[in-house]
């Protein structure tokens, strides 16, 4: 009987949070309306730059010289989710501002009066649009460079093969040949070296500024 005591309050405990999370939903929603953004919040515009730094950060993301451990793991694991909260929140604060001003000149007379007062806050809004479309640039730039850093990756890997081909010049005696594939050999090493340098580089420039100053 004891424990199916236990296993009665148990459920009761269960229950009762339950009841109350789902109590009131619009309560939790407006509690926790700053911690996230939904699809539905963004409009077109907002979705395609969106869309633009999720990309990017995905391109960094499942790179190979990322996987492999080349990169800085701290852009990808803090940086890059910062990023994409910080974008994602003024997106959706300028969807809304997109759509009030949308409102406000709906089915009005564009007055001198009205257009005074939407004039600086277009200006405003547009200039926010173009730094976060400047930040969002930085990243799908960092993420060219990893992209460069994964083909450096990559002819590194191929140069495994070439004893292959350095046996096939060996019998055709192409002495040319030879130095020609270690020479290039060389080259593709320090070409690695420094795509792997830029691309840490670069991601060292993507500290996140103070974003707030644009809502």
């Amino acid at each position: 009987m004891g424990l199916a005591l236990l296993i009665l309050i148990a459920v009761a405990a269960a229950a009762l949070l339950t009841w109350k999370h789902l109590e009131s939903p619009k309560r939790l929603a407006r509690l926790y309306r700053d911690r996230y953004v939904i699809p539905s919040d963004l409009d077109n515009e907002a979705h395609s730059l969106f869309n633009r730094a999720t990309n990017a950060t995905m391109t960094v993301s499942w790179s190979q010289v990322s996987r492999q451990g080349f990169l800085d793991s701290v852009a990808n694991d803090v940086l890059f989710p910062q990023q994409l909260w910080e974008i994602s929140r003024l997106l959706r604060f300028q969807s809304i501002l997109r759509a009030e001003q949308a409102a406000a000149t709906r089915g009005v007379v564009l007055t001198p009066e009205l257009l005074a007062v939407l004039a600086p806050q277009q200006q405003a809004l547009q200039h926010s649009v173009a730094m976060v479309t400047q930040r969002i640039m930085e990243l799908e730039a960092y993420a060219r460079r990893v992209q460069e850093a994964d083909a450096a990756l990559r002819a590194h890997e191929q140069l495994q093969n070439n004893d292959k081909y350095r046996y096939l010049l060996a019998h055709t005696d192409d002495r040319m040949g030879m130095q020609n594939l270690m020479q290039q050999a060389a080259a593709v090493e320090s070409t690695l070296t420094q795509s792997v340098q830029s691309a840490i580089a670069a991601g060292q420039t993507l500290a996140m500024p103070d974003l707030r100053q644009w809502r």
